[in-house]
């Protein structure tokens, strides 16, 4: 049995396939309310009492019918109602040391949880919470991997026990299982989550794909430090993650290149960036990222696109300047077959672009404006992937945003801005990215119109996934907590006519930020 301050479910069995009814009240030999009979017979029975008073005590007994014979009625039973109560089951996200316990309360309360690796015997606890609250989120550490925990969790309010719950339990993942999915899934890193960039994010939350699993603030224990920047370049590549540059919570640029070892749940430092910069992606390519542009300045600075391209040699852990395009910031970049390709952006605060262009590595040289497909309308924020998946032709797709905007100033896009045009167009782009080929349009789009999201391809599921985003600027610019998913565009010239599908939301709304895979 189940039962919280409000209500008590009634589990239990019989012996034949029967309806039922539960007939209860506040006195023994008054059971003066009934639940409705059961419509369906069955042998396994769970009937859920509501509406009942805190702190007291109910008589019940069960009322069996088999067929159409008067009912077999049981003996009486009791139980009380708590004062306080969870409002469900908790819920656990477990790694190989850590454990995230989440549920909720029909009050305010803090909590305290008491854990161990025995039933009877929860010889640790966490430190109890300060602030009473009905929503809870405890953070479990230094556990063992491979390890079933048990837990309890005891209520309190006004510095007295109210309640103190089932005991649960949970089982830590194998090294080797969390360090699978660590490569498999897709890591959300960056940004910010409100219309200024002090609202800058420090976590990194971890979505496996495989099994629609987040497991948040995954770096939470690691050793070294991390900034937290927003409009930075982020890579993946050999077990590391990359976040380069970016807006730091002070609005300064960063010329950092952090560094973050999923195996060894590590952060460190690598060689600092020949010049700050912002407003940038990251396009990897044979060990080396590729930073096409960008600004150099403080999020408040006035606007200045930079033209200036970086290469960073992870091997090497060194950076050189390549052939300069033209001033560009916002500018999503992909490489592929030896080729930087990148597109849209900014070149002057309000002034928006459809160019796409080439840099070809091997030869250090710049295509012509007019060689590869422009985009269809002018954009920058979008969300953007290029995917090579095994058999089939690779291919460009973008995602949303900016068209155009007015009052922006700053490098930092929403920087004075009053008024922004946002899209919900999906477009992609077949090999090779030049004409006769041109930009298709997906039948459905977007179910909403956003910019500044993040996409990620799982080859384990055949999927692109879409995360966060902002759909307004100016004050209410903020950071949605949204995640879609769609399958594969098919190959041209057929059109691609499937819909996007929700998944379970980021643990953290944010924009600005990326979305990386060590598979692509």
């Amino acid at each position: 049995m189940a039962v919280s301050d409000t209500r008590a479910t009634i589990t239990f069995s019989t012996d034949k396939s029967v309806t039922v009814r539960v007939e209860y009240g506040t006195a023994e030999n008054s059971l003066d309310k009934s639940t409705p009979q059961t419509e369906t017979a069955g042998s396994t029975h769970s009937v859920t009492l509501a509406g009942l008073q805190p702190a007291t005590t109910y008589y019940y007994l069960i009322a069996l019918y088999l067929g159409y014979a008067q009912p077999y009625k049981s003996t009486v039973y009791s139980f009380k109602t708590s004062l306080v109560g969870l409002t469900s089951d908790p819920q656990v996200t477990a790694g190989i040391d850590t454990a995230t316990i989440s549920f909720g309360t029909n009050a305010s309360v803090t909590v305290l949880l008491e854990y161990g690796t025995s039933q009877t015997n929860l010889t640790s606890a966490l430190p109890q919470t300060t602030t009473a609250t009905t929503t809870h989120n405890l953070q479990l550490t230094s556990l063992v991997s491979e390890t079933r925990y048990y837990y309890r969790i005891k209520l309190i309010r006004d510095n007295a026990l109210v309640s103190t719950s089932s005991v649960y339990s949970f089982d830590t993942l194998a090294s080797s299982s969390m360090l699978a999915i660590k490569r498999r899934g897709i890591w959300i890193i960056g940004g910010i989550s409100g219309p200024n960039v002090n609202s800058v994010i420090s976590q990194l939350d971890l979505y496996d794909p495989v099994t629609d699993t987040w497991y948040p603030d995954i770096a939470s224990n690691a050793t070294g430090t991390f900034t937290p920047v927003s409009f930075a370049a982020y890579a993946a590549y050999n077990d590391k993650l990359y976040v380069i540059g970016g807006f730091k919570a002070d609005g300064t640029c960063s010329n950092e290149v952090q560094i973050y070892d999923i195996a060894n749940n590590s952060w460190s430092t690598g060689t600092v960036i020949t010049a700050p910069r912002a407003n940038i992606h990251a396009a990897l390519y044979q060990g080396v990222i590729y930073i096409i542009g960008g600004t150099t300045g403080a999020a408040s600075a006035a606007f200045g696109a930079q033209s200036t391209t970086y290469a960073y040699n992870i091997g090497g852990n060194a950076w050189s300047s390549l052939l300069a395009p033209g001033a560009v910031a916002n500018r999503l970049s992909f490489a592929y077959d030896g080729v930087v390709y990148h597109l849209g952006g900014k070149s002057a605060a309000t002034t928006y672009l459809t160019t796409h262009e080439g840099y070809v590595i091997a030869t250090n040289t710049v295509t012509s404006g007019s060689t590869e497909v422009v985009l269809s309308a002018a954009r920058a924020g979008m969300a953007g992937l290029l995917i090579s998946p095994s058999g089939k032709q690779s291919f460009m797709v973008v995602v949303g945003g900016i068209s155009a905007s007015t009052g922006t100033t700053g490098n930092f896009i929403n920087q004075g801005t009053t008024t922004a045009t946002f899209t919900n167009l999906v477009q992609y782009l077949h090999a090779p990215f030049c004409a006769p080929r041109t930009w298709m349009s997906q039948t459905n789009n977007f179910p909403v119109s956003i910019a500044f999201g993040a996409l990620a391809y799982s080859p384990s599921t055949g999927y692109i996934y879409h995360f966060g985003g902002t759909q307004a600027l100016g004050i209410g610019a903020s950071g949605q907590a949204s995640a879609y998913k769609i399958p594969l565009p098919p190959e041209p010239p057929s059109t691609w006519e499937n819909t996007w599908a929700s998944i379970s939301n980021m643990p953290r709304s944010r924009w600005g930020h990326g979305a990386v895979t060590f598979t692509n």
